[in-house]
Parts: C-alpha cells; structure tokens; sequence
C-alpha cells in the first residue's frame, strides 16, 4: 500500500511508478476530481485541491497576463491546468494557469500535450494558499518552463508575489523583472492583484484596461 501524507488541500505519494500515476490521474478525472492539479516528480505523486482563495487569487493573475498581453499586442496562448508532462523523463505538472507568449511554435489545436515534442510554457502561474510550491520547481525546471509567477497568500488578505526565472543548471532564481514580459515589475504585478483582490474582478479589468498603455 502506497504511504500517504496529508496537509490541508495537498496529499504526497511517495515511491509511485510513472504508469501508476498515469492511471491514478485517469482515476481521479474519471471520477470527477478534475479540480485537483496533480503532479509527478522525483519525490512521487503531489495532489493539490485549490481552495476558494486560491482559485480567486489565480483568476485575478491570468486576467493580468491577459490584458498585458492584449494591451501589447502580444499573442498569448493559454491551457489552464491541462497536464504539462515530458513522457521521456516521467515528469508532470498541472499549474494553476501557463502561457505561451508570442511563441510561434505553441499550437492550441494539439490534443495530447507532451513537451518533448511541443515547447513548453513559457509561464505558469503557481498560487501557494496553506502549502509551498517549492517540492514542485524542479518539475517545472525539467519540463523547460521559462518563468513562474509564484503568488502566496500570507496572514489576513495580504499575499506576496514573487517572479523565478529559469536559469542554466535547471534551477530558478527570483528577480524583481518579468522576462517573459519585460519591464513588468515585480511591486507592480503584486499591487495591482492585491487592488483586483478588492475591487473585484469586473470592476479592476476595467480600471487597468483603460490605464494600461496600448502598443
């Protein structure tokens, strides 16, 4: 029997073969768990079930990326949490959203995504409310992921925002500066989610669609 350890909104599956995640992921989707991000990596099989917090938190981020990019003109591909995986290394992800960015070879129409024959995202979007996403960046860094946007929830309403950048050796380093979309700072994107978090969802596009500049 496969050892199980919980936290609230996670569980850990250590020691899980790459087939038997396959089939615990069909499992889960089969049985309508199709909410729960699951993951696989060296140290097993990770399920996440987002909160309402963090599906709030997560919506307000992509809506950011989305007018950014709409107000440069940028094409923006976008999967949600479909499954990112590499079936030659054995490594999977579910982000909370991922973007490919003016990236010419992303093609929405595929259906079974696999990175090893497709590019990966060039974000994703990783919302911590009670749990780190830190047993889960070195999945990312395998699957070739240029940035993640890593938004934690801290005491009360706050929430801090951090930016990692892919870096030569497979490891991210934190910066103040989006380089996948450049001169988005990091205090900028943190303020105005923490504004959207406030006023609302509607109400906040709407004040940032008409300040953002257009291209």
């Amino acid at each position: 029997m496969l050892a199980m350890s919980t936290e609230p909104e996670t569980a850990t599956l250590p020691g899980v073969a790459w087939d038997t995640y396959l089939e615990l992921r069909d499992q889960l989707y089969a049985a309508g768990s199709r909410g729960k991000r699951v993951f696989y990596g060296e140290e097993g099989v990770f399920l996440v079930t987002p909160s309402h917090r963090h599906d709030v938190l997560t919506r307000l981020v992509s809506a950011l990326v989305q007018e950014v990019a709409m107000s440069r003109g940028l094409r923006l591909g976008s999967a949600l949490s479909t499954t990112l995986k590499r079936v030659d290394l054995h490594r999977a992800a579910e982000a909370d959203d991922c973007f490919w960015i003016d990236n010419e070879d992303y093609d929405q129409r595929v259906h079974d995504l696999d990175l090893a024959r497709m590019p990966a995202p060039d974000l994703v979007v990783e919302v911590e409310v009670r749990r780190s996403a830190d047993p889960r960046m070195p999945i990312y860094a395998a699957l070739g992921v240029r940035e993640i946007w890593r938004v934690r929830a801290t005491g009360g309403a706050g929430l801090r925002i951090g930016i990692h950048s892919l870096r030569d050796g497979g490891c991210y380093a934190e910066v103040d500066e989006s380089e996948v979309l450049p001169h988005l700072l990091r205090d900028w994107i943190q303020a105005e989610v923490e504004r959207g978090y406030e006023l609302g969802l509607t109400e906040w596009v709407g004040r940032l669609r008409a300040e953002l500049p257009f291209s």
